[in-house]
């Protein structure tokens, strides 16, 4: 629960710092002509990195997804046998 909203906020944190640095590299490659070649290969960069953690983000959630569906369909045979135990206790 809390460590999965902490990890998730820790990634949006770093997604933000990625799209604030993206954002000053064309500032840059804009005011300075010269350095635009580095600069776009910066930019490109950073998107791949981007990409990649919105990626791991993704597949995260759809770990934690899983996990718990799965979770859900334990609880739901634990509560049927023990319903199905009561029941035998009764008659």
């Amino acid at each position: 629960g809390s460590h999965m909203r902490k990890e998730i906020s820790r990634l949006n944190r770093q997604l933000e710092e990625k799209i604030n640095d993206c954002a000053e590299v064309k500032q840059e490659l804009a005011a300075s002509r010269t350095a635009r070649d580095a600069a776009l290969e910066r930019v490109q960069m950073l998107e791949q990195q981007i990409l990649a953690y919105k990626d791991d983000f993704m597949s995260e959630r759809a770990d934690r997804e899983r996990a718990q569906s799965r979770i859900q369909e334990l609880e739901e045979k634990v509560a049927s046998l023990l319903h199905q135990v009561s029941w035998r206790q009764d008659s």
